[in-house]
């Protein structure tokens, strides 16, 4: 699984994708983090794209780039986002991708 996060500019991001990978473990997860404007150069290669919370505004625009490419979209929670709770990220990404998947 390819996890993709979209900030502003994709720079607050690396570092809670940092914290995201070091809960990762063995687990085949890949995660990266991108600026907003990156999104139509990656949005193939995800199957999750999170945004921070400082962006979340853009929910409605990520969610219609990716509407005929089957891929969920969920906000990191502002908290976990600011304190760099990469478990929590983690927890909550494959919570939202298994409910996207009906699992």
């Amino acid at each position: 699984m390819k996890i993709l996060i979209l900030c502003a500019t994709g720079t607050s991001s690396n570092i809670v994708v940092e914290s995201v990978k070091k809960a990762v473990g063995d687990l085949n997860i890949k995660i990266a983090a991108k600026g907003i404007e990156e999104i139509e150069d990656n949005v193939e290669s995800c199957d999750l794209i999170l945004l921070g919370p400082q962006i979340k505004y853009k929910l409605e625009t990520v969610q219609k780039v990716v509407e005929d490419k089957n891929i969920p979209v969920g906000i990191i929670d502002s908290m976990d986002y600011g304190l760099c709770r990469g478990e929590e990220i983690l927890n909550k990404a494959i919570q939202l991708i298994s409910l996207f998947k009906g699992e």
